[in-house]
């Protein structure tokens, strides 16, 4: 069991690693997928089963110091759009998990961002993510588009409560 003083401790460094990582993120963002990846992943690039191992590994390892809005929508595409996979591998290797950075196995890694993939609304496939630098290069991280309601017509901010009882 941490004491609150651990436990101080280590919030405080996973504070000073979003601080860190932020200061990084305009040399981060500068780079985007080079012209010749050959697919994106929106093309189904993770099995739904190594999308199910990497949930379980991002519990273990990474729900400590994240949580999914970290690593979804807005923030998620700040950080990854039009970048490749193996940047996205390259950076959770070497510095995931904040504790022990490139602790996990190569597939562990793969797996998490199969997981990351799937919470951004990216689909699955037939064929697994591999743990391979020069294979992920080859896969620019293309975000879904948003849902956009039809022209003229706005999008309910909360749906309305029925005006009658439901009948027995």
């Amino acid at each position: 069991m941490m004491s609150s003083r651990q436990e101080r401790s280590d919030r405080g460094t996973c504070s000073w690693f979003l601080v860190i990582t932020m200061l990084l993120a305009p040399s981060l963002k500068a780079q985007t997928a080079p012209d010749t990846v050959k697919q994106t992943t929106r093309s189904g690039v993770y099995t739904a089963e190594q999308a199910e191992r990497g949930r379980m590994t991002y519990a273990l390892s990474c729900r400590s110091c994240h949580t999914a809005a970290s690593h979804t929508g807005v923030t998620f595409a700040k950080w990854w759009k039009d970048r490749t996979v193996a940047d996205l591998f390259g950076f959770m290797s070497t510095q995931m998990p904040k504790n022990d950075p490139g602790s996990l196995e190569k597939e562990q890694y793969a797996d998490v961002i199969a997981y990351l993939l799937k919470m951004n609304a990216m689909p699955a496939g037939t064929t697994e993510l591999l743990a391979d630098s020069s294979a992920l290069a080859q896969i620019r991280i293309e975000l879904p588009p948003k849902a956009t309601p039809a022209p003229g017509r706005k999008t309910p901010k909360s749906t309305p409560k029925p005006t009658s009882k439901p009948r027995p």
